[in-house]
This record gives C-alpha cells, structure tokens and sequence, in this order.
C-alpha cells in the first residue's frame, strides 16, 4: 500500500508543480482583462455623461439666448410701432430721460430714414457710418416683410463679433420702405452666461448664426478673442441639437480637443454653442485608471506571490494540501454571499438583504411582543442633481447620505441601500411612536443641510414614510409597501416632512385608482355635457361666439369639477377619447341648433396639449363635421400656447392642416406660456385670448394696463383680433374698451350655462345684459 500511495503521488506531482504557475497566469489574464474592459466602459460611461451634461449646458445657453434676442424682438416691435404712430415724431433721447436703454450692453439704438441717414440716435457714434451701404439696410430695402432679422456687424466669417445688430422694417402709410428701426447689442450681453461647474478651465460658450456669419464668444477665462476659438467649419453644428467630441484636428483654432454641444434656437435663426476641454471632462477617467492600474499591479504581485507560495507548498502532502484547497474555497463562498447581500457604492446592506432579512426580524419581534419601526427615505432633488451635475457627483451624494443616516441610529437600528436614491431605516426595536417621530424628524432635519462635496453644495432634501409593525402591517411586503404610501403622501404635501402610515393614505390611492375607473366608465357611459359660455363685442355687447366648457354628470356625485378630473385625464391618456368626444358633442349640439332655425355663432373647443401632440387632430375634427353636416365657419380650436412649444415644423404643420379644413385658431391663456410674436407670426393665429392673471390686473395698476395695451397693439399689427379672459368687473370692462380690446369674456358678461339656456339667449337676439348672469342660468 505504501508503494501504491507513493507512485500515485509520484504520477500526480508534474500537475500538481504545474497548476499554480498555470492558474498564475489565468488570474493574472482575468485580472487584467477585467481591469481594462471596467476602464473602456468607465471611459465610454463617462464620456457619455460629460457629453450629457454639455448638451444640457447648451440648451441652457439656448434658451437664455433666446429669452434675450426675444428682448430684442420686443424692443424692435415697439421702436417700429412707436416711430409709425408717432408719424415720424419720435425722439430716443425723451426714452432715454424715461428711463429706458440705460443699460450698457445698447451700443447704439437708433431710427434709420430710407436714406440711410440717422433720424434719431442714441450712442450715434457708435452706429457706424454709410448706413446705405450696410447689409441690413439693403435687405429690409429689397424685402417687404416685418420680421426682426440678426446679422454681424462687418468683419471677416471667422472673427468673433464685438456686437449684434437687430433691425426692423419700417414701413409708411402706403405700405412702402420707410426707413429702419436698429439696435445694436454688445455681443458680451449674450454672453454673460455660463455654468462654472460645466465649463472648468479652458471652456467657452457662443452663439453662432444659423443662417449667416455672425458668431459671439466668451472663453471660460472672460476673455474675449480676437479670432475665433470655434472651429471653422460651421457644419459641425449645422445638423440637430447634440453634442460630439472634437479632435484638435477637427480645426480648433487652439489645439485643444473639445466636447462641443449645440442647441438650435427654435425660434430665432441662432445656435448655442458650450464647449468645454475634453482633457478636464475626462479627468475622472484619468484618476479611474490610474488607480485600476495600481490595483491591478498590486494584485499582479500577489498573485505571483501565491503561485509561488503554491508551488512550494504542492510538493507537501497530498492531504494537506486537499484540506488547504477545501478551506480556500470555503472562504471564496462567504465573500461572494457578502459581495451579494452588500451595495457597492455606499457598504450598506441592500434590497436582496433586507428581504432575506426583514421577515426574520418581523417574526422575532412578534415572538418578543415588540414593535419594529420601517422608515423609507426617499432624496427629494436627487433627479436634479444627476441631471445637473453628473451622475459622479449623484454618486458621491448616496455615499454621503448614507453616512449621514448611519450617524443618526442607535447600533441596534440598520441602513438599508433599497435602490436608486431610496433608503430603508429600521428601528429594532421601535420603543414608541414618539421615538420613531424624533427619529423620522432627525433625518428630515439632518437632509435639510446641504452637502459639501468638493467644490459643490448640493441641497436635496428628503422625504420620509413610517410604517409600524405589526400595527400597520402583518408582513414585510405590506409594511414595504404602507411605508412608501406615506412616503409618497409626504412628497405631496411639499416634500422635506415625514408622514406616518395611515388606512386613510391607502383609501386616497385607492380613490384615485377608481377615478381612473369611473373616468373609463364616464367614457362609455357618455356621463359627460357641454356648457357654453358667450363670449361678446366688448363695445357693444353683441354675442360674437361661444366657448364649449366640458362637464362631468356623475351618477353619484352630480357634477365634477374639471380640475378634479382633467389632470388625471391629461396625465393617463384618457383625454384623448374626451377630447374627441367635446369635438363631436359640439358638432352634433350646432346640427341640432342649426335644425331649430336659431342664428348661430361660432363654438369654440379646447385642444388639449396632449391631443395636439398627437397629431389626429385635424383628422378628428374632419370626421366629426361630416358626420354631421357642420358648416366648418361655425367651429374654431382653442390651442394654449405650452401646447405649441417643441418642434416648430411639427407644429407649423399641425396647424396648417387644421387652417386648411377653414376652422379659425386661437392662441389660449396667452402670456402664461413662452412665446415671442416673431412665433405667433410664423404660426399665423386668428384669435389671440390674453390669460385673466392679465386681466386682472387692470384696475389694480398702471403696469398691469400699459402691458395689455402692449398686447393688444402688436396682436392688432399681426392681423390677430384680441379677447379677454376672465372680465368679472365694470371697471375692466371700461379699461378694455379704451384699450381697443376686441372681445370680452367673462363672469361679468355671462357665466357657463347648458345648452337650452344658450339656446334661449340666442332666441334673445343674443346681446347680453352687463352683470352676473341669474344663477338660474349660471354654471
């Protein structure tokens, strides 16, 4: 036996010698390969985010552009207006006396006769000479058309210009070239803005001309080239908004490899352009691998290290080193049960812990007779700051709100990493409501202060919901889920409160589970009417249309208010079937009228932003007034204008097919949403209906009367007739009709009234009487 056992360790001592350089080896290759895959998607992670977050930045840039070339819209629209009233008369140097164009970023505002000369100036100096020859007098020369145009000033394609000049047409009596209105603009006022924390070292911003060689630009140091640091070829940023990685070679003047992020304006021929250093963006990476190489070369030795403590210890007995193996491996299970029950970017316990873990302590406390108190924390502002500092930064935020919780519990309570920015807390044991509310308070004080991480000061918040066992629940997934009921009823009462479980949150989201349902009921049932309020000549009184107002007859609770039921509708989908149910109710309301001889006036229907987006609409409303034989003069659509913000083409599209069924557009609620004139123009609008936040203010100041007296000019010069919303008073009335306000409507004029009263009112002769209308008739 003794010769047998020799011989057999004899045959198996080559392998043995030879295993642990070979197994060497293949750690070494899976260590490395790991190392480099984990930096090539760290890398590409990275890049992503940075590229993310440049083109965030740029569309910030965008719109801050935008708003103020919009200014400049305004300011444009106003000279011309004024000067034409004004027949000529109008002196800039009284509205600099009035207060107006003190800024320094106007380098020159001035009013340019057809002749090339400067009737009246502010800065003339500084508006140049031979003002016949300049590009924009020849073209608002050749062109008969009122729109603001944007072009540079003289100088070379590739220089970065000083300032930006806006003009206008102007236009006489007969309609012929007049003269124009210029405003010059420091290019630094467009400039001003920037994200430090975006930008770094070596960043810039500027705006470029989509359509000419205007091009303004800021360096993060706030020095401002001669030439420009863009690269030359303007077709990097020609195609849609994105943003890309551009080589030194590409054609930055400087040499510096960049992430360029471009945003088109969608209302003015510009694009702005954020740039920041490839090299500071992926500085991250940088550190990532330098210290994935360290680690890989430290681990590199040791694992030399033990094949070579292996192949020593290979020549040893055969049962010693089985036993040895056997102990090795058990110590590899226990690590990968830790790795698996652990969340690798903060140490806690995670999800798959806590439910492994959570019955068995809700068993024990109930064996025990005690309580366990389950808290879910939830970061409030943590999407903001992902999307506005970077996923790296959200990252170190976790980490520190987990240190932060930890620091708050007793030894005995746990932190719990459930996902994404939600924690779980559990008090083992819960010793009462009043100590699980001291501790449910801490936290919610403890996340009122800001984090300091680095340079930054990030201030979330948090929200807590508690939920007691065996109180409120009788296992860990009913007291999971009471606690993000109450966490969710804490968001909405403001966010940064806690809020215990209680039956009445669950019957809350059960109610609004079952308004869904009625919703569907109300759907195919047709529990819905229309009631229409009159909207009337502001001078005399005269019914000019109606507005349909949708109404919600419910079986049990009689009538609904929209608002309690339209944002569900809007936010599930549900309005699209409502919104085609208004437009065939109106329809079918004028046939039956029309059938009864009554002298019609036009209805107007709400477009929800949601059916608008949809694209149907024209088609809908085609098919309802065939279906019953409706004049198409008789219906008109009422867009808000949130609802008209987004792709310009998509929409100038939508509503030219609308236009081309002959039904009229109106722009609702103007003023709440944003929007510039030079927009309404290209959208070409019938009705402009000014919000009643505006008209409300008539009466109450001299600013809330000169603005809508703005309105009703520069709609009035669109060819856009004016209605004002929300008229509860004689003294607005009065105000409006100075105004030269077209059409009022309003509680004063009439409330919203079934379908027999308006019929009634239409037998009338349909001119109302000033004041509210009887409650009889009033809904």
């Amino acid at each position: 036996m003794q010769r047998r056992w020799t011989a057999e360790r004899v045959a198996h001592l080559p392998f043995r010698v030879m295993f642990w350089p070979l197994f060497s080896l293949a750690l070494l290759a899976g260590l490395w390969g790991f190392t480099l895959v984990r930096a090539a998607e760290e890398r590409a992670r990275l890049e992503l985010d940075a590229l993310a977050e440049v083109g965030a930045a740029a569309q910030a840039y965008e719109q801050y552009v935008t708003r103020s070339v919009a200014n400049m819209d305004q300011v444009s629209m106003q000279l011309k207006q004024s000067w034409e009233q004004s027949g000529g008369a109008l002196q800039l140097g009284d509205m600099v006396r009035e207060g107006m164009f003190l800024d320094s970023a106007f380098a020159c505002v001035a009013i340019v006769d057809r002749l090339g000369v400067l009737r009246t100036a502010i800065r003339p100096a500084a508006c140049g000479t031979n003002l016949r020859q300049a590009d924009f007098f020849g073209y608002h020369k050749d062109n008969n058309t009122s729109g603001l145009r944007i072009s540079p000033p003289s100088g070379p394609r590739t220089s970065s210009h000083e300032a930006i000049l806006f003009s206008r047409r102007i236009d006489s009596a007969d309609g012929e070239f007049d003269g124009v209105v210029l405003v010059s603009v420091r290019a630094d006022y467009f400039t001003t803005f920037y994200l430090p924390a975006t930008l770094r070292r070596d960043g810039m911003v500027a705006t470029a001309g989509a359509e000419s060689g205007l091009r303004v630009e800021q360096h993060r140091s706030g020095a401002a080239p001669t030439d420009t640091a863009l690269p030359y070829d303007a077709g990097l940023w020609s195609g849609p908004s994105a943003a890309a990685v551009v080589r030194a070679r590409q054609g930055f003047p400087d040499g510096r490899s960049r992430m360029l992020g471009w945003h088109r304006s969608p209302v003015y021929p510009l694009v702005g352009l954020v740039a920041v250093s490839d090299e500071q963006a992926m500085a991250p990476y940088a550190r990532f691998w330098s210290a994935a190489r360290n680690t890989a070369l430290l681990g590199t030795l040791l694992i030399i290290l033990l094949g070579a403590l292996g192949t020593t210890l290979a020549w040893r007995a055969a049962a010693r080193q089985r036993a040895g193996e056997a102990l090795r491996k058990a110590r590899h299970v226990a690590e990968l049960q830790r790795l698996s029950d652990e969340d690798v970017l903060t140490g806690l316990p995670n999800r798959q812990w806590l439910l492994h873990y959570l019955p068995k302590v809700l068993a024990h406390a109930l064996a025990a007779g005690s309580e366990v108190a389950l808290l879910l924390v939830n970061l409030d502002e943590f999407k903001y700051v992902n999307d506005a500092h970077g996923h790296a930064a959200g990252d170190s935020l976790l980490a520190a709100a987990a240190q932060r919780l930890k620091s708050l519990l007793r030894p005995s309570d746990r932190v719990v990493r459930f996902g994404g920015d939600e924690f779980v807390v559990l008090l083992v044991p819960a010793d009462s409501d009043a100590h699980t509310e001291r501790v449910a308070a801490r936290i919610v004080d403890a996340f009122a202060a800001p984090f300091a991480l680095g340079a930054e000061r990030l201030d979330v918040g948090a929200s807590v919901g508690v939920a007691v066992f065996p109180r409120d629940a009788a296992d860990a997934a009913k007291l999971l889920k009471d606690a993000a009921i109450a966490m969710d009823a804490a968001k909405s009462e403001g966010k940064r409160r806690y809020r215990f479980y209680e039956a009445s949150l669950a019957r809350t989201v059960h109610a609004h589970v079952q308004m869904k349902k009625s919703l569907l009921d109300a759907i195919e049932q047709d529990q819905f009417v229309l009631y229409y309020q009159p909207r009337v000549d502001a001078l005399s009184g005269e019914l000019c249309s109606m507005e349909a107002l949708l109404r919600w007859v419910h079986p049990q609770r009689g009538l609904v208010p929209p608002l309690d039921f339209i944002p569900l509708a809007e936010a599930s989908g549900l309005i699209l079937p409502i919104g085609e149910l208004v437009m065939d109710k109106a329809c079918a309301q004028l046939a039956a009228w029309r059938a009864q001889g009554l002298p019609l006036v036009p209805v107007s229907i709400n477009v929800s932003p949601r059916q608008f987006a949809s694209g149907e609409v024209h088609r809908e409303l085609e098919r309802c007034l065939a279906r019953h034989a409706t004049p198409v003069a008789l219906l008109e659509v009422e867009i808000t204008e949130s609802a008209m913000m987004g792709d310009q083409e998509h929409i100038i599209a939508q509503l030219g097919a609308i236009r081309a069924l002959g039904v009229k557009l109106h722009v609702d609620d103007f003023g709440t949403g944003y929007s510039s004139l030079s927009q309404l123009q290209k959208l070409k609008m019938d009705v402009l209906k000014v919000d009643r936040a505006f008209t409300s203010e008539l009466g109450q100041s001299r600013e809330g009367k000169v603005f809508f007296q703005a309105i009703v000019s520069m709609a009035h010069a669109l060819g856009m007739l004016v209605v004002a919303e929300g008229v509860e008073t004689a003294d607005q009335l009065g105000i409006l009709q100075e105004l030269a306000c077209n059409e009022v409507q309003g509680y004063y004029i009439a409330r919203p009234m079934p379908a027999a009263a308006m019929a009634d009112l239409m037998r009338r002769g349909g001119r109302l009487p000033r004041g509210p209308v009887p409650a009889a008739v009033a809904v």
